[in-house]
């Protein structure tokens, strides 16, 4: 998927999956930026206006790379 938006510490991933960094598990050093394409694991979220909250992500030219 796509990083559609950061702000602080909170974006979007292809305008419907919501993130806050505080709370997402990524490799050491990374930090999401617009436009990047990442792998995600989420999960639903009962919170929020959102259907489902990334809870990982790793930047897909990292996954490439190893």
């Amino acid at each position: 998927v796509c990083v559609t938006s950061f702000h602080k510490k909170q974006g979007m991933l292809n305008h419907t999956i919501f993130f806050t960094i505080t709370s997402l598990k990524c490799p050491m050093g990374y930090t999401p930026l617009e436009g990047h394409v990442v792998n995600v694991e989420m999960v639903q979220s009962t919170g929020l206006n959102y259907t489902w909250r990334a809870i990982s992500m790793t930047p897909v030219d990292m996954l490439k790379k190893q």
